[in-house]
Order: structure tokens, then sequence, then C-alpha cells
């Protein structure tokens, strides 16, 4: 990963195609067109002097956020590093059975998920639980209707299950 330095991310400012920076704290010097993947530190001050608001990019990163979430959804269910480790000390070996595990894996196939908050995250969460065969609860404070996989719920049974 090769990082700009702000002289270089200055000279692109001035190329149209230039759409702004991830994870910069932006100030009069490094950037004016503050296209945001999410809440960000600006220099406020810089940015009123320049009438620039701030824009965020809300489908940034929707899909690797979902993907997060399922991996360590997965880690607490299939406890992968803790058998790799147990498999790289020789566990595995002097194992009495066929298969190696310390520990049970959880099936999530029938087990609900309850997810507090339906925007393109949560929702894309919810489809990919769906997909492994999870029975998915939302709760939600926009009024649109939910996606097939999910059915609604109030805050209080979804923290519950």
């Amino acid at each position: 990963m090769s990082r700009a330095l702000p002289a270089e991310i200055s000279a692109h400012e001035q190329d149209p195609s230039f759409t702004g920076t991830h994870r910069a704290i932006t100030s009069a010097q490094v950037h004016s067109a503050s296209w945001l993947p999410g809440p960000m530190w600006v220099d406020k001050e810089a940015a009123r002097e320049r009438r620039d608001s701030g824009h965020e990019c809300p489908a940034y990163g929707t899909r690797s956020v979902a993907q997060a979430t399922i991996a360590l959804l997965l880690e607490l269910t299939n406890h992968a590093g803790e058998h790799s480790k147990g498999v790289h000390e020789g566990r595995w070996a002097s194992s009495r059975d066929w298969s190696y595990w310390d520990s049970p894996l959880i099936e999530l196939d029938g087990l609900t998920m309850g997810i507090v908050g339906l925007g393109r995250i949560g929702g894309a969460v919810g489809e990919v639980a769906s997909a492994l065969g999870m029975k998915v609860l939302a709760c939600s404070t926009k009024a649109k209707p939910l996606p097939d996989f999910a059915r609604a719920t109030d805050l209080e049974r979804t923290s519950k299950g």
C-alpha cells in the first residue's frame, strides 16, 4: 500500500478526476475536495474558508465491513485461529479421533441473528447470514420495507434472539 505525501495530494487537487482521500486528516494544505468514506477528522475552519462542507460516500466499504463481521462470527463459531495454533503445536497428530477439534463447532444454519439498524451494512450482513441458513431479525428506525430474508422485530426482542 502506498501513501501519498501532502504535496502529492495538493497537486492532485487540480485534477478534475480527483475525488478525495481515505483516512486523511484534511486541512487547507492537504485537501479541498473532501469526499470522505465516513465520519473523518476534518479541519473544519479550513473547510469553512473554502466553502467545503465535506461529503460522505455512504456505500463505501459496505461489503468489506459485512465480510469482516461474518469473519468474526465464523471465528466465534469455528475457532479457526485456535484450531490452526493446535495443529501447528502438534495436537492434531496426537488426536485419538480421525478429525481434530479442541472445541465443538457451532452450526449457523437455523440460528438467529439480530441486527439493529438494517441500513446498507446491516442489510449486507443479514444477506450473508441468511445465505448461511440463519434466521434474521431486524430492528430498524427507517420506514422502509425489509428485505425478504429479514423479519421485523423490536429492539428488546432483537437483543434476545
